[in-house]
């Protein structure tokens, strides 16, 4: 594997924070820029959401396909966080 370098033109500052992460994640320097240039090419290749019509049809059947119960009417779904609320409790 044949590789090249490559410079790149930083402030004084911007150095600095990113030599400090670089640290934290006990990478060299040079290994966290690969890094998140890596991830950052990454994201951008991920597949967006299907906003055709076909997908969003799909996307809506499935969460359909997925729901079980009843749903609250408001009125019925304040008074439960309410009582939540006054009970003290956090379900997370």
């Amino acid at each position: 594997m044949s590789s090249s370098r490559i410079q790149v033109v930083l402030d004084p500052a911007e150095r600095e924070a990113f030599r400090a992460q670089a640290r934290r994640e006990r990478l060299s320097l040079s290994a966290w820029m690969k890094a998140a240039a890596r991830d950052r090419l990454a994201a951008a290749q991920e597949v967006p959401f299907p906003f055709d019509a076909a997908g969003l049809d799909a996307f809506f059947a499935d969460c359909d396909a997925r729901r079980t119960g009843h749903e609250l009417d408001w009125e019925d779904a304040k008074q439960l966080v309410a009582e939540g609320l006054a009970s003290g409790r956090s379900e997370t």
